[in-house]
Order: C-alpha cells, then structure tokens, then sequence
C-alpha cells in the first residue's frame, strides 16, 4: 500500500491528490543532468602532458644551444677556441704544469664511448710572439722527454691561471709563475727530436695535438732557445661527437613533444 510522501498516510494505487491532506502524489520537479565534471584521471593526464611538454621544450634548447655554440663560435676548421692570453718571462722557456692523459677508461659500449680519446677531443694551441722579428716553438712532450731538455735550463712554470670568462669584458687572467734556476740551453729547442708534437716559425703557430695516454708538458720557447718569451696564447678544443649530441637532443624533444601533445589531446576529449 503506497502512503502519501506529505502526511505519511495510506493513499490509493493510482492517486493524484492525497485525499487527506490534498498533496500531489507525483513528482513533478526537474533534475538536472550530471555534467562531466573533472575527474581525477583527467586531471592526472593533463598534468602529465604539460610536464612531458616542458621537458621536451628543454632538450630542444639545450640541443639548439649546443649547435648555436658550434656554428657561430667555433673557427674553419671546428675548434672552439678562447680568446687569447698573453704570457712572458725573462728566461727562456715557459711550461705548463704536468698534466696526465688516461686513454684506457672503460666506457660504456656506445657506438661512440667506444672510440679512442684522440678520436673523441682534439686540442689546439696557437701562439705568436709579440716581437714580430722573433720565431717561436709550441711543443708537446712526456714529461720525462722535457724535463730531461729543461735540466739546467732557467724557465718559469705556470703555477696558477685564474680566469673568470666574460664575452663583454676584457679583463685580465691572474697568472703566475715558479722559477726554476738555471742557464741556457745547450741546444735549439728545434732540433730537438723528442717533442711529442710541435709547431714553430715566425708568425702565428698552430699546434693540433690529439691526446693520448701519458703525463705531458707544454713548452713555449724562442725558436732559437735565446731567453725573454713573450706571446699571446689561445687555446682550442674540437668535440666532433657535440654535434651529435646536440641533433639528437633537439630530435628527442620532437618526439617528447609529440607524446605530450597526444596525452593532453586525450586530456582534453
């Protein structure tokens, strides 16, 4: 028996009007419609597509940036290269401090990481000398090699280069030297058979050197081993693989892009 929903009293099948208090027995209100909504997956997706979206925003620019610092900064020949610096002394030779090369690393395989490290880097000296009437030599040695031509020989070694780099300023680097008493070579530096690699001669001298495994020293010298070195030293560095970096990080970040936009497509249906 159904009861009238107003007064709780028992009413008729298939009455209108409650006989004791006169309310409708039908429901005449409007219900609206249940909307979509935001649901928590739709929200997560959307979320999600915007996070993939800017990381594939990342990896475009940091590719472009690597292959914007190619094409514009480096020289013919791919070097990136630095401005130049100059150094001098009194003696007659100026040396870099020893520096080791380890061409036995084991990498990951990689049809890349695999390579030697002279396949990976190659590096550039380039050195004039500021008496235009003066020849000079750049040389590589193992250090064994130039500490054996230098015994008894006075030369200044680079002991601190502090350089902060700013493409708008001219500042100098702090540079100094340590002194290694002595007198004049017995023979000319050109002559000398056990340089890794040189390069001399009036003018501007390039040196490319592609590493391998040993402890090195570089050697600035008159040509003709007399004392009071004087030049303006730049020094390069040519990373073929860069360039692959940067192409495949610029087309990672298309393809990221295009799985962002489809998560956020499927967001938005």
């Amino acid at each position: 028996m159904p009861y009238c929903p107003n007064c709780g009293k028992e009413v008729g099948d298939e009455v209108v009007y409650c006989p004791h208090c006169g309310a409708s027995q039908r429901e005449t209100g409007y219900r609206m419609p249940r909307g979509r909504g935001w649901p928590i997956g739709r929200i997560l997706a959307g979320f999600i597509g915007f996070i993939i979206i800017a990381t594939s925003l990342g990896l475009m620019a940091g590719g472009g940036a690597i292959m914007w610092a190619q094409s514009s900064f480096a020289d013919p020949d791919g070097f990136l290269v630095s401005r130049s610096v100059r150094i001098h002394t009194d003696t007659y030779a100026i040396v870099s401090p020893s520096f080791d090369i380890n061409a036995d690393i084991d990498l990951p395989s990689s049809f890349w990481l695999t390579r030697g490290v002279s396949e990976i880097v190659t590096l550039k000296f380039v050195v004039e000398s500021n008496d235009p009437s003066s020849e000079i030599l750049i040389a590589i040695a193992q250090q064994s090699q130039a500490e054996n031509y230098l015994e008894g020989v006075e030369y200044d070694e680079l002991s601190r280069l502090s350089w902060s780099y700013d493409p708008w300023t001219r500042d100098e680097p702090d540079i100094s030297y340590s002194r290694h008493g002595g007198g004049a070579p017995e023979v000319a530096p050109v002559v000398i058979s056990s340089w890794d690699a040189v390069s001399f001669g009036s003018g501007s001298q390039d040196l490319n050197w592609e590493p391998v495994s040993g402890s090195y020293w570089v050697v600035v010298m008159n040509a003709d081993g007399s004392a009071g070195v004087d030049v303006d030293v730049k020094l390069g560095a040519r990373v073929p693989i860069l360039r692959n970096i940067g192409n495949m990080l610029v087309f990672g970040g298309i393809v990221v892009l295009l799985v962002g936009a489809f998560v956020l497509n499927t967001w938005a249906r």
